[in-house]
């Protein structure tokens, strides 16, 4: 007995620009015997993409006469069976007819069922001919989507005949010229947003400022940019898909020009074969140069900077030197350039300076140094040490140590570690010797290159000696004067240590709150800076220091986590990859702290793989350990004190007189009252009455 095959078919017809697609759902009814198999008749030009369906091992494709596949079962099918199928025909833009491709069931005595047919945004589709089918309303199958054109299927060869009318698309563009002028350089940035209508685009047209001027383009699924007319100027963004609705791009280009002209014109960079485009100008630059109009503006108007919408993506634009609405497309804007020689300014401003020394009987010398300021651009501190063979042990900067370079006689400690602006504490230690005679004192302090102001030196002399005519650049103060000698033993030491560790400790909390507060207003690099000094002032108390260094790992970590992010969407609009989709409500929930736009999985394995790279650097770096020397404040201390030392590169430096033994203040202070008494008496001898010749004086009468 022959098998009695109904076919029941559901299709969807989808025309666009590069492919049609049939998708179609072919419900197979099997009657009175079993079958193994079924042939169907596919269309010509199309490639079956995939067939699934129930009980379906595999297919192959048949090319005796009418181009087929046989679909093959596991078993005999008898009743009904649901076969799914996709077709695909490329194409090279849509043709003007398009004949519906059908497939046919061969054999079987029934088909019927309902098409539908689509296109694309922008292509219309009208049936100029259609044999065994009957034209139903789409909303009758439950279709709301305008352009569509629905058909019942009545009979096994039916045949549609299309026409397609492809509309045009309109694109509105609004335009953003960002322009910075510097150092003979017009560096420019176009932000470009169209608003396409009626249908999809997916080639757009720039023209740029000059005929020879590169364009950079950027923006989401572009596939290639090129030139397409050299002597116009004219390039070509093609993208992988068509885009409907709207689009954005950025065009970035560089033209220079001679600074000493004194001039400059800026020409835009315009999308073509578009409506006619309007937007915005701002012209930024730095502070060296005074820029404005050369000539009376002819298509442009004043705008506030304020009132560009931020749906151009360009940032801040709030320090614009001049901002202006377009209103015709092609304007011309000549400006006067001039530029000013920059001011000197102090790359450091040192805001105390003070000198520690101790000097043994010999004359040697241990000085230490602390410098408070505030960097600027300065990026080394350079200091020249009283005689060549003096030489720094060790320097800090924040409590972190410095590794010192030596370069001419002079000594250069780095401030890279420092931002700027922000407040950085110096201190170096170093040895010398005192010049002139034994008798004749004389110490020379470092030479900084910067100003220096509040500078105090004290030194400490040896005792038992007294110390006469104190002078140098630094003014001597008289209170020290009188400063009793004092011992330096181990009880001085540990009290000195402590009051040092002390301060230290309250330096590292101080800066642990700071690197706090930074974190969460995102100054990352000030964070992480200022969690490095609290490391380093919180070396004597182990619960601390642990605290400085968990939060300065978890910063750190979380910076790596977001450069390999960045890094990662860096090569995917490299490679013009689209971003990958949102994580589904089923997955994990993002923990807290992680990069937005990261599901969990995906930061755990970012954090992993930071984890891995910042443990290889911290083992491949090392740490530099610094010792640090307490100065032994014994004996006699000198004071000296200057409020400002303006010429950088100034030497410091004090004299005095020194009589030694244990009473030689005693003898100094008696030796001058007999040298006074000796003045006074023979002050008397010349001022006395000498004797009269004439005899004594007659007393006058009363």
């Amino acid at each position: 007995m022959l098998p009695e095959i109904r076919v029941e078919e559901k299709g969807s017809l989808s025309v666009a620009d590069e492919r049609i697609v049939l998708a179609t759902q072919l419900k197979v009814t099997v009657a009175k015997s079993g079958i193994f198999s079924l042939r169907l008749a596919i269309p010509a030009g199309f490639d079956l993409e995939s067939l699934t369906g129930e009980d379906v091992t595999h297919w192959d494709e048949v090319k005796d006469g009418e181009r087929g596949i046989i679909v093959y079962f596991s078993k005999p099918v008898l009743g009904v069976r649901d076969l799914n199928l996709v077709l695909v025909r490329m194409e090279k833009g849509i043709a003007d007819t398009i004949t519906a491709p059908r497939v046919e069931c061969v054999g079987a005595v029934k088909h019927s069922g309902a098409l539908v047919v689509s296109g694309e945004r922008g292509v219309r589709l009208t049936t100029i001919r259609r044999e065994g089918v009957s034209e139903v309303n789409p909303r009758e199958l439950g279709i709301e989507q305008q352009g569509v054109l629905a058909f019942s299927l009545l009979r096994p060869d039916w045949l549609i005949v299309l026409k397609a009318e492809v509309l045009t698309p309109v694109i509105k563009p609004e335009v953003l010229q960002r322009v910075d002028l510097s150092e003979g350089m017009l560096k420019g940035r176009t932000y470009i947003r169209y608003r396409i209508e009626n249908a999809g685009c997916k080639v757009f047209y720039l023209r740029a400022p000059q005929t020879n001027t590169l364009l950079s383009v950027s923006g989401a699924d572009v596939a290639k940019v090129q030139v397409t007319d050299p002597a116009r100027g004219i390039w070509q963004v093609t993208l992988h898909n068509k885009v409907e609705n709207g689009y954005n791009l950025v065009a970035a280009y560089q033209i220079p020009f001679d600074p000493g002209a004194g001039e400059v014109v800026l020409t835009p960079l315009l999308p073509v074969n578009t409506d006619t485009p309007g937007g915005y100008l701002t012209v930024m630059s730095d502070g060296r140069v005074q820029i404005k109009p050369a000539a009376a503006l002819s298509g442009m108007k004043p705008e506030e900077a304020r009132g560009i919408p931020a749906a151009f993506g360009a940032g801040d634009l709030s320090d614009a030197i001049l901002c202006y609405r377009a209103i015709q497309p092609d304007y011309v804007l000549p400006l006067s350039v001039i530029r000013h020689e920059s001011a000197d300014v102090l790359p450091a401003r040192v805001t105390e300076t003070r000198l520690t020394s101790a000097m043994s009987a010999e004359g040697k010398l241990l000085t230490q140094v602390a410098i408070q300021m505030h960097v600027g651009d300065l990026r080394f501190l350079t200091v020249k040490l009283p005689q060549p063979e003096a030489r720094i042990w060790s320097a800090f900067v924040n409590g972190r140590v410095a590794a010192p370079s030596r370069e001419d006689g002079r000594y250069r400690i780095p401030l890279e570690a420092v931002e700027a602006g922000e407040p950085a504490a110096v201190e170096f230690l170093y040895e010398s010797v005192a010049a002139g005679r034994r008798f004749a004192q004389q110490l020379d302090g470092p030479q900084i290159d910067l100003p220096l102001s509040a500078i105090r030196w004290n030194i400490h002399v040896p005792p038992n000696r007294f110390y006469f005519r104190l002078g140098g650049t630094l003014e001597y103060a008289a209170a020290g004067r009188g400063a009793p000698a004092s011992g330096f033993d181990a009880r001085v030491y540990q009290s000195i240590a402590q009051n040092r560790m002390q301060a230290d400790l309250e330096k590292a909390k101080n800066v642990m709150a700071q690197g706090e507060l930074y974190a969460r207003q995102g100054k990352q690099k000030l964070a992480k800076q200022s969690l490095e000094s609290a490391i380093n002032y919180s070396r004597g108390q182990s619960d601390l220091n642990e605290d400085a260094r968990v939060q300065y790992h978890n910063l750190i970590q979380q910076q790596a986590v977001v450069g390999l992010m960045d890094r990662r969407h860096a090569m995917r609009q490299a490679q013009n990859i689209q971003a990958e989709q949102a994580p589904t409500p089923a997955e994990p929930r993002r923990p807290a702290g992680a990069p937005a736009g990261l599901s969990a999985r995906e930061n755990n394995s970012l954090r992993v793989v930071s984890e891995k790279i910042l443990r290889q650097q911290e083992a491949a770096a090392g740490v530099d350990q610094g010792i640090r020397v307490t100065i032994p404040e014994g004996g006699c201390m000198l004071e000296f004190r200057r409020t400002l030392q303006v010429d950088p590169n100034t030497p410091m430096r004090v004299s005095f007189r020194v009589c030694p033994g244990a009473g030689a203040r005693h003898i100094f202070t008696a030796a001058a009252f007999l040298a006074l008494l000796a003045a006074f008496y023979a002050a008397i001898r010349r001022s006395g009455a000498r004797p009269s010749k004439r005899g004594p004086a007659t007393p006058a009468p009363d």
